[in-house]
Formats: C-alpha cells, structure tokens, sequence
C-alpha cells in the first residue's frame, strides 16, 4: 500500500479491491486527474487503516475475500460516514444493484470500467461532497 499527502488543491480517493492490476491501474488514472489515491487489497486492510475518517470518497470491489464491499458500505454507514461511496462489480445482477441502492452507494459501476463513466460518477460524487454542510471530521 502506498500513502500520499492529500494536498489542499487533491481529492482524496481510496480504491478497495483485490486484483492487484485493477488497484493499480485506477491509482494511475485517478492521478491523472490529480486525485490522490490510497489503495487496499481487502475491507479489512482498509477499516483498519482508518483512511475513511479523511477521504473524500471511496471505491470499492463488491466481490472482496472476506468481508464484502457492501458489508464494508455497511459498515462505513454505521460509523457515521456519510462520503460518496462507489461500488464495482464484474458480475452485476438485479440483486446486486438493489443491494448497492439500499446500502446507500452512489453508484454501481460495472468492470471494465469505462473512464468517462467512472470520472463523471467520482466527479458527481465530489462535488456533491464539497457541496454538503461543512464536515466536523478531523
């Protein structure tokens, strides 16, 4: 896992998933558009790691080895966060959209992911998220 600064001028987006080329080839795109990543192998790693308490919003894999993506979602809503949550899956099904939907992600996007698609959802997310009351997380 590498760790960056988020700058005052950088989102800070953290990607969970456990295909090493997916995690690295979004820290790649992402910083393209200067967006600082934060990349994890597993829910676990990630919730442990308390780098949800100062992101700006989170992507992650549905279909993770242990605790899920929406059992993570879960998990972030329970403790309070209330930041722009994308879900990714390569195997999308009625069921796993309502799913995502009723666990409170902002979108369900489907691998491959298609760029345009992805920086238009993150990009919603974001502003959405500057645009809320101001944030009392430290």
């Amino acid at each position: 896992m590498e760790r960056h600064e988020c700058r005052d001028h950088a989102a800070l987006v953290v990607v969970v998933d456990d295909d090493d080329a997916v995690r690295d080839s979004l820290k790649i795109l992402l910083e393209t558009d200067d967006i600082d990543v934060l990349t994890y192998a597993s829910g676990e790693e990630f919730l442990a790691d308390c780098a949800h308490t100062k992101c700006d919003c989170v992507m992650l894999d549905i279909h993770l080895p242990g605790a899920s993506g929406i059992s993570v979602l879960r998990q972030l809503s329970a403790e309070g966060f209330d930041d722009p949550v994308i879900l990714m899956t390569a195997k999308p099904s009625e069921a796993v959209r309502l799913e995502a939907k009723r666990a409170g992600a902002l979108a369900l996007l489907l691998k491959p992911l298609d760029d345009n698609q992805l920086f238009d959802t993150l990009h919603l997310g974001l502003a959405a998220r500057h645009n809320a009351p101001t944030d009392t997380r430290q």
